[in-house]
């Protein structure tokens, strides 16, 4: 039950952030973004080169990947403070003490998961 659990709230984690990041970036890049607090800085991107763009995707995904790192593992360094649970069927378990370790999970989940490669 408690790989069932982590997986599930993975798959959620994974998709939820950093999928919806990936995505959102890409709508700025390719110029299909419709927020209107995002349509000048799309205009400026537009002024990319094609090589400047995957740069910036390469970056973007970086800073996404490490700040879900930092989040995921603020329970593990920092548990008198941060507690990160989830509940199922009526039953709480406590992610850091269910997982042999969440950054490492974060990685596998990203694989399992995401919609987007890793890295490009």
């Amino acid at each position: 039950m408690n790989n069932e659990v982590l997986n599930e709230f993975g798959e959620m984690f994974v998709k939820e952030t950093r999928d919806g990041a990936i995505r959102e970036m890409n709508w700025i890049i390719d110029g299909s973004v419709k927020a209107p607090s995002l349509l000048e800085l799309s205009k400026q991107v537009q002024l990319f080169s094609d090589e400047q763009k995957v740069t910036l995707r390469k970056v973007v995904i970086d800073a996404i990947n490490n700040t879900l790192f930092k989040v995921i593992t603020m329970p593990e360094q920092h548990e008198e403070y941060v507690k990160m649970t989830i509940t199922k069927d009526g039953k709480t378990y406590n992610l850091p003490e269910i997982s042999d370790g969440l950054g490492g999970q974060l990685s596998m989940w990203i694989e399992d998961y995401s919609e987007y490669e890793e890295s490009l």
